[in-house]
């Protein structure tokens, strides 16, 4: 007996609408978060879009402050193990965090943890996971961004990028998503202003033209 419902195809399901904090929101949240211990981690999430094991995986070896590149090594796939390039502020904060977690190192002594972590609890020890999003959560409740996750900055990044203009293939590799269609798939119905800027860049390089042949 041939199902009837074989050649139906289930409904796709319905992605959840996106929180996506803005640019004045990223920067408030970067300058909330810089009075408290977890000011570079929270720089970080917000300008290279990596993902927050990541970030917190990363070792001193895995990056090249001269080159201005950070390097995900442990990813799970092939297509999350990238590099990813940093802005010029990002770099300053990460040489200024080296300095101090020098001077933290020779306090501690014997005490510290070798594990040539980034982001340690201040100690050279992991920082653990959930502290990182629960302590997130409370800096952006108390500048009233409280619907604002963690992960959130990540998103606000892929759509900074998008919103510059930035070709989705490339933002689709620095966020280490396995097809570009994905990322276009996350974000196309969050940029319904972006068919118009198409609109607007042919018009201003081709118009012009039009307007001479008519």
């Amino acid at each position: 007996m041939v199902d009837p419902a074989a050649g139906v195809s289930p409904p796709r399901e319905q992605r959840a609408e996106l929180r996506i904090p803005d640019a004045a929101e990223m920067r408030a949240l970067i300058d909330a978060a810089r009075a408290t211990p977890y000011g570079l981690p929270v720089l970080l999430a917000a300008t290279t879009g990596a993902r927050r094991a990541e970030l917190l995986d990363w070792r001193w070896s895995d990056l090249d402050l001269d080159a201005a590149t950070a390097s995900v090594r442990r990813g799970k796939s092939g297509t999350a193990r990238r590099t990813i390039h940093l802005p010029a502020s990002t770099v300053v904060a990460l040489r200024a965090h080296r300095k101090d977690q020098a001077a933290r190192r020779l306090l501690c002594g014997p005490a510290w943890q070798d594990e040539d972590l980034v982001v340690d609890r201040g100690d050279g020890a992991p920082v653990n996971a959930d502290s990182f999003s629960h302590a997130f959560a409370a800096i952006a409740e108390s500048i009233g961004l409280g619907d604002v996750r963690l992960h959130d900055l990540r998103h606000g990044f892929a759509t900074a990028l998008l919103q510059a203009g930035v070709n989705v293939k490339i933002v689709s590799e620095a966020l280490g998503h396995a097809r570009s269609s994905f990322t276009q798939d996350v974000y196309q119905h969050i940029l319904p202003g972006m068919g118009e800027q198409v609109a607007s860049a042919i018009e201003a390089a081709l118009g012009a033209a039009s307007q001479r042949e008519a």
